[in-house]
């Protein structure tokens, strides 16, 4: 049947059904009398059985089987969740976990029929009612669950490109067409905004969904490892590509093992160095223009995690396998953090478009704080580097002319034009010579009709079909701060 095809779908589909059991099953202890908490649980069970059942993953489907029809007992008020129900249901959602795991690194499930934890649901299930003919009650007890349907990467970039060269037509057509179709051409934008992001949104998936079993695992290793250690996460909303999803979450619950086994001390070491006895490992997503950076670091003394040069070489060669990169970076008063940069192309972006000399530049509005006139006495020199008081900071400028080696076309030269753009924390001043104006842009890749400029995102075809060059603010931001030191 070639079902074998589907396992990265099945691994990628089951790890998100076990993070929304794992959520459920900490809000039950909050909450243990939630119906709509339990039914939640119920139905991602229920997938789950039936997933590993299609896989032929038998072992995995009785266990599942199994929860399903204590889970429908509990759901219905037939069986009282109490603390015993909660610590099974915690060991069954373990055993799920680590067939996934096995599954993932050998393709099979093992040998492990989780007989004893089936054999202590059927007890409790037991000591409430016989448990007779929940399967027949399934279909009118609750809603019919979602479909999903299978479709290959490449159809999905075809579609994304499909759009964006709809896109530049809407853009085109808006800049000639009259008052008579004002309406219409509203709608148009509509449908194509709602049209890209319904494609991204068939194309993403949060990293919460990748990562969402780490804090249940390191809590595991910290009892095999005899240590004391959590796990703290943020960005965990940030979406990453479903195709890297698999190889992703691998790659960082490597580091966070190198990290709890090599960079974390046992409970008397960190005693004896005055630290709190429980060591913390961080795990911090941040979405940047053109990639998401995942940085993971811990508190321990040792700031090497790896065993030798050959896993340093594996995790790279994994980074870069998946297209993205491996950093070492050294974080102020915070020890080293170890960083995998996963590239990401978002084709279609709102821009402003800025005039330097004869050419055209785009840059992305999301990084756009503002655009302002500065003085000269509002512009200083510091140490050969030239800077611009915005609100009482310290901004340093970049003049986009000197960096491309444009003319400059203004007659006014004391005035600078200066577009601020910010990562939330970096401000850099982009001196240009004119602001042209905003609009939806496509961008396309430059492959190798010029040398790689890491300034330079791509090119894009603007509604009077000039070609503008779209900036990595990015680049500009880490630029501009090292000329502004």
């Amino acid at each position: 049947m070639g079902i074998s095809r589907y396992l990265g779908f099945f691994l990628d589909e089951t790890r998100g059904y076990l993070n929304t059991l794992e959520r459920g099953i900490q809000a039950l202890e909050a909450w243990p009398a939630d119906s709509g908490r339990m039914h939640e649980i119920y139905l991602s069970v229920s997938s789950i059985h039936g997933m590993a059942a299609t896989m032929g993953f038998t072992r995995m489907q009785r266990l599942a089987e199994d929860m399903e029809g204590a889970l429908l007992k509990a759901e219905r008020g037939r069986m009282p969740v109490t603390a015993e129900w909660k610590a099974i249901l915690s060991e069954c959602l373990r055993a799920l976990g680590g067939y996934i795991d096995r599954i993932e690194r050998t393709s099979e499930e093992g040998t492990d029929d989780c007989r004893t934890l089936r054999r202590e649901l059927f007890r409790l299930s037991e000591e409430q009612e016989d448990g007779k003919g929940h399967t027949e009650e399934l279909s009118a007890a609750f809603p019919k669950q979602r479909s999903q349907v299978l479709v290959e990467k490449e159809d999905l970039d075809q579609l994304m490109h499909q759009v964006g060269e709809l896109i530049m037509l809407k853009n085109r057509f808006s800049q000639t067409a009259d008052s008579s179709v004002w309406q219409e051409l509203c709608d148009l934008e509509k449908l194509t905004a709602k049209l890209h992001d319904s494609v991204k949104r068939i194309r993403l998936i949060p990293f919460a969904d990748v990562v969402g079993q780490f804090p249940r695992r390191v809590r595991e290793l910290s009892r095999q490892l005899n240590k004391s250690m959590a796990l703290y996460m943020t960005g965990t909303d940030t979406n990453l590509e479903k195709s890297a999803a698999d190889e992703m979450g691998s790659l960082l619950w490597q580091l966070i093992r190198f990290a709890a086994e090599n960079g974390i001390e046992g409970i008397q070491e960190r005693i004896r160095q005055g630290k709190p006895q429980k060591g913390s490992i961080y795990l911090n997503i941040l979405r940047k223009e053109d990639y998401v950076a995942v940085r993971i670091r811990h508190d321990g003394t040792k700031a090497d995690i790896f065993k030798s040069e050959a896993d340093v070489t594996a995790i790279r060669q994994s980074a870069e396998a998946l297209g993205g990169e491996f950093y070492t970076v050294p974080l102020p008063e915070e020890g080293t953090a170890f960083e995998i940069r996963l590239f990401t192309f978002v084709p279609v972006i709102e821009a402003l478009v800025v005039e330097v000399g004869r050419e055209r530049y785009a840059i992305a509005m999301e990084a756009i704080r503002s655009a302002e006139d500065l003085a000269p006495e509002e512009i200083f020199i510091s140490q050969a580097r030239e800077y611009g008081y915005l609100k009482e900071k310290k901004v340093p400028l970049l003049r986009l002319g000197r960096r491309f080696g444009c003319e400059p076309t203004e007659a006014d030269a004391h005035i600078l034009k200066t577009v601020i753009v910010s990562d939330g924390e970096t401000y850099v001043g982009l001196v240009v010579d004119r602001l042209a104006e905003k609009q939806e842009i496509v961008i396309k890749s430059l492959g190798n009709f010029m040398q790689k400029d890491p300034v330079i995102r791509g090119a894009a075809i603007l509604n009077d079909k000039t070609i503008a060059l779209v900036l990595n603010t990015d680049v500009l931001l880490q630029g501009g701060v090292e000329a502004g030191r």
